[in-house]
């Protein structure tokens, strides 16, 4: 039973945004890789407030990303 949860819990697509941000902002986030369009949408109708939290996380992530291209070049 354990062995199974953990791979129900881990699995490569089973990212949500939801699991980076508060809870009064994941009811209203689309899953991580979900359609852009809906991001879109969401976005466009954020609240500063919310949108300044996002663009926050967004540039952390960013340059986590960055640095790990930058080992493979």
């Amino acid at each position: 039973m354990a062995a199974q949860e953990y791979i129900d819990n881990h699995k490569k697509d089973n990212t949500k945004i939801s699991d980076f941000v508060s809870k009064d902002m994941s009811s209203n986030l689309p899953a991580f890789f979900g359609d852009i369009e809906v991001w879109k949408k969401i976005v466009e109708k954020m609240p500063p407030s919310e949108l300044k939290k996002i663009q926050v996380r967004h540039r952390q992530i960013d340059t986590i990303i960055r640095k790990r291209v930058e080992s493979f070049l």
